[in-house]
């Protein structure tokens, strides 16, 4: 009887992760191995996979569970991830980009979606998965995508190619640069260095801490630094729930109006501000 691959990735990782996450791995590293799609291994199509592979390919695959057994994230094994209906590649100069952040997207979304001629600025854009969901939406409205990290904006400037999307990324430096724009967008790095202690130890060892991170005691640093130098009509973040207290006062001092929303977990972790005073 032929051997079913999702069923031996599965054995191979059953004792360390939850039933849904197995299967959604399984299902994924099946369909990378293979070339076939997910309709073509649930159909049972991934059962011949031992019985004409090469030895290489049989090496490789049990090269990406020993990974996976290591806790390495399965988008840094294999260089990529979908996203929002996006291809994007990936690897450890980036974050993973978070279900949480296509939320972000489709507010911004929402209230511009009638307006044709924008100009936006993504602070901050790590692989370019926020500008590149923006310009799909809306080809007319021009992008511009800015990170501290030259290897970031090289994965950027290759998930603009795939996804046939044309965007100026280009490496800046947030506490040296300013910028203009109709909106201004912001994932920057948010995590208090305390959270360290409860969060998982994959994204401890494979994610960019630099992407991640700030001191407990300047925790809005970047929050900060935005509003008072870089000039929009409308800015959008995506926010620490710890950090809410912190940022009403920082919109308050500096004359912005402040809005919340809340992600599908129900945290607070997105907020709009408008500084009235301001014209871009």
């Amino acid at each position: 009887m032929e051997k079913s691959l999702v069923k031996y990735i599965s054995a191979a990782l059953s004792d360390m992760m939850q039933a849904s996450e197995l299967r959604d791995v399984s299902l994924w590293l099946a369909e990378y191995v293979t070339g076939l799609n997910r309709t073509e291994i649930l159909t049972g199509k991934d059962s011949d996979f031992f019985s004409l592979s090469k030895t290489s390919d049989l090496e490789r695959l049990n090269n990406y569970i020993r990974k996976l057994r290591e806790g390495e994230p399965l988008p840094y094994i294999v260089g990529s991830t979908s996203w929002r209906g996006l291809e994007l590649n990936v690897n450890q100069s980036t974050l993973i980009p978070r279900p949480e952040t296509a939320e972000l997207v489709d507010w911004i979304i929402s209230d511009n979606t009638n307006l044709t001629d924008l100009t936006i600025v993504d602070w901050c854009t790590g692989s370019g998965c926020i500008a590149i969901a923006l310009k799909k939406h809306k080809n007319s409205w021009c992008i511009r995508g800015y990170d501290i990290s030259e290897q970031a904006i090289s994965v950027a400037r290759q998930n603009a190619l795939i996804n046939e999307c044309e965007i100026d990324f280009e490496q800046k430096d947030i506490f040296l640069s300013c910028s203009v724009s109709d909106i201004l967008v912001a994932n920057p790095p948010y995590v208090f260095e305390s959270e360290k202690a409860t969060m998982e130890a994959s994204v401890l060892r494979w994610e960019p801490h630099s992407a991640l991170f700030v001191p407990d005691n300047d925790n809005i640093l970047f929050y900060r630094t935005i509003l008072t130098r870089m000039k929009a009509r409308t800015y959008y973040f995506e926010i620490n729930p710890l950090a809410v207290e912190n940022l009403t006062l920082l919109c308050t001092e500096l004359g912005f109006s402040a809005e919340y929303r809340y992600d599908y977990a129900g945290k607070c972790r997105f907020l709009k501000c408008h500084n009235h005073n301001e014209r871009t």
